[in-house]
């Protein structure tokens, strides 16, 4: 009889020894589940981080892009306002020369002052586009920059096209527009800081890359 008591008691330890093996087993299984589960929503938080950081940036530096590109246009209103002046004279004068050094002269001072005016108010002009616009005033600078090239090329353009040789114009631009694209494409990959400022930068390159040929082409083949 005590033998037999012992042994169901033993085997009742038995069974409470198992169900307490099984019930910590089922604990750190839920436990595993919880954290498996946090962890996965840690991640997806990060993604969603990364990706917010990205589309930010990605808005900042077409918001600095698009404010450069606002002023740059102000900067050349005027000598875009003489473009029809300029290709009258340039079509009915009959020494080109001279007509050209005018124009250069005249395009250079009418563009001259709104480009300095914007570069010595770059921070001040930068200050009522907010604290997000940060990096706006070298942006800034280097469009406006770039806006005399843009006028002082105006004029040979319209001497080509007045000329009857509207193709040169054509795949100059072609030339310079496909050598921004390409070029910015290749350095954006490699930089995620200051975007807008090196796409500013490209621009103002192949701007005065483009104002070099047009005057070497006018200069030397005619």
């Amino acid at each position: 009889m005590a033998c037999l008591t012992h042994d169901i008691g033993q085997h009742a330890g038995s069974n409470r020894t198992a169900k307490v093996r099984n019930q910590v087993v089922q604990i750190l299984s839920i436990c595993d589940q919880r954290q498996s589960r946090h962890t996965s929503h840690t991640h997806r938080i990060e993604g969603n981080v990364e990706q917010t950081d990205q589309h930010t940036a990605d808005a900042c530096t077409v918001g600095l892009s698009s404010a450069a590109a606002l002023w740059q246009s102000v900067v050349i209103f005027v000598p875009a306002m003489l473009k029809n002046v300029m290709f009258s004279y340039l079509s009915s004068s009959d020494n080109h020369s001279s007509l050209i050094n005018k124009l250069l002269l005249v395009n250079f001072l009418s563009s001259l002052l709104p480009v300095s005016i914007v570069i010595l108010f770059s921070g001040f002009i930068s200050s009522f586009y907010g604290v997000s616009f940060v990096g706006l005033p070298k942006v800034l600078n280097i469009s406006a920059a770039a806006a005399l090239f843009i006028c002082l090329s105006e004029v040979y353009c319209y001497e080509f096209i007045s000329r009857g040789k509207p193709w040169i114009v054509f795949i100059a631009r072609l030339v310079r527009d496909m050598f921004i694209l390409i070029l910015t494409y290749i350095i954006l990959q490699q930089i995620n800081e200051s975007q807008a400022y090196w796409f500013a930068l490209i621009s103002l390159i192949a701007n005065g890359i483009f104002l070099i040929l047009l005057h070497l082409r006018y200069r030397y083949v005619k």
